[in-house]
């Protein structure tokens, strides 16, 4: 009989990293850092915190990148439970003249950890298209998770309706105006009175994620990052 190891065995130590880093993702909105993952291990040694994430990511479970905190996981092992799913709709083209959540504009809908609503009660899913905010980390072919609601504070991330076009940009208020910021020198920002805001950002799957992602059957995705929570305290609506 065989004794030889999958190539993606995980050692007991390498579990309780790889569900530490889904856990912090998933409450807190970022990966651990290599002093919280060894405070986790009950270590002070760095290095040893940094051998586990290695084996993690030649075994596939997670990519490391040269920045702060720069875990990605790009998957699970199968027995590992992520917790319930919900479905909410992936909007597509946004048409001329009806509601932005009738049927017309929905693409389909697909079933994601509830984690990734961060306890928001209404969400939906925008495919972002442009390279307008790619200094913030988004890109062509992302899907950004938005928490429905009409109101925005100061430095939000959120989804407005210009024209007949949902776009994303972060929001800035002063006086009696409202500015969408991108997050690219290479566009203006859009200044006016009066903006439809559709939702916030809260999170975020990559492109690769998004691309395969396949509802609830699919538990090997979390999201690169979750943008923070925070109280909306100003109308996005301004009139003169």
């Amino acid at each position: 009989m065989s004794t030889t190891k999958s190539p993606y065995f995980l050692t007991d130590r390498q579990k309780q990293v790889l569900r530490f880093i889904v856990h912090e993702i998933t409450s807190r909105g970022l990966p651990p850092s290599l002093r919280e993952i060894a405070d986790h291990l009950g270590t002070t040694s760095f290095q040893g915190a940094a051998v586990h994430l290695l084996a993690l990511e030649k075994k596939g479970y997670i990519e490391k990148s040269p920045v702060a905190r720069g875990l990605r996981v790009l998957r699970v092992p199968k027995s590992e439970k992520i917790g319930k799913t919900i479905s909410i709709p992936l909007l597509g083209e946004i048409q001329a003249g009806v509601p932005i959540f009738s049927e017309q504009n929905i693409e389909k809908y697909l079933s994601i950890p509830s984690q990734y609503l961060q306890g928001a009660t209404e969400a939906f899913l925008l495919r972002v298209r442009g390279d307008s905010m790619i200094e913030a980390g988004i890109n062509e072919g992302d899907l950004a998770i938005i928490s429905s609601q009409p109101t925005a504070k100061n430095g939000d991330i959120v989804a407005a309706l210009v024209g007949q076009e949902v776009t994303l940009k972060k929001f800035h208020q002063i006086d009696q105006y409202v500015a969408l910021i991108p997050a690219n020198p290479k566009y203006k920002p859009i200044i006016g009175r009066e903006f439809l805001i559709q939702g916030r950002c809260i999170g975020l799957l990559k492109n690769k994620e998004a691309n395969n992602f396949r509802g609830m059957n699919n538990r090997n995705l979390l999201p690169i990052y979750s943008l923070p929570k925070g109280k909306s305290t100003k109308r996005v609506k301004i009139k003169p």
